[in-house]
């Protein structure tokens, strides 16, 4: 029996690997589960009663804490996870344990500008939506033959198995309305000095008497 690592940094890897870890625990494959502690992860694993082991914490938007950070981490799952035949992530972390362990990695990822080239090397295969920009992948150092596509998005991942409640709307105390979800300000990829454009266009939404249900990272509320 194959033994697979799933190691879920952000609260969006939650909702996608859910589907995937069902679907090989029914056919007899052992699934473990690591975390960071970061934003809504930890509650949304808790939330689906996914076992998990935590390792580390987000750096913060300084480069240096998170450099310290991803060492820190890097070093304790190196130390501390050890029987497995593949890794899947969409991080830097499980890649780079994994070549070191000479386990193959296989990594999901949908974004095309973010430093993918931290872990082009020691990935097996990288998954990602055709729509994604080919060449700025290949660009960061990852190879034709290392890149695999789906016809999909990730968010089509992230309902595979999901039944809808009918009685959620009743929930909302309006009819018609628009979705907001804040951007990811603590990024790899945002540089500089930035802030939210979300109070600014909240507040020409409302002024325009537009109703809007605001998704808080990866939607739990």
């Amino acid at each position: 029996m194959k033994t697979l690592w799933f190691d879920f940094t952000n609260p969006p890897h939650v909702n996608f690997y859910l589907p995937l870890i069902k679907y090989f625990n029914k056919r007899g494959f052992h699934t473990i589960h690591t975390a960071r502690d970061f934003v809504e992860t930890i509650k949304l694993l808790k939330l689906y009663d996914i076992p998990y082991a935590l390792f580390g914490k987000h750096g913060g938007k300084k480069k240096i804490s998170k450099f310290f950070q991803l060492l820190r981490r890097n070093l304790s799952l190196f130390l501390n996870i050890k029987d497995y035949d593949i890794s899947f992530s969409s991080n830097y972390d499980a890649p780079f344990i994994s070549w070191l362990k000479r386990k193959p990695a296989l990594v999901f990822d949908d974004n095309d500008i973010s430093p993918n080239w931290l872990y082009s090397y020691f990935a097996k295969y990288v998954v990602a939506p055709e729509p994604i920009d080919r060449d700025a992948m290949l660009k960061m150092g990852i190879r034709k033959q290392q890149l695999i596509t789906y016809n999909g998005y990730k968010e089509n991942i992230y309902i595979a198995d999901y039944i809808p409640d009918p009685s959620f709307p009743s929930l909302i105390p309006f009819k018609d309305f628009i979705t907001i979800r804040p951007e990811n300000l603590q990024a790899s990829y945002v540089t500089g000095i930035v802030k939210s454009i979300v109070p600014e266009l909240v507040d020409k939404l409302r002024k325009k008497g537009i109703n809007i249900l605001s998704l808080i990272s990866a939607g739990i509320n």
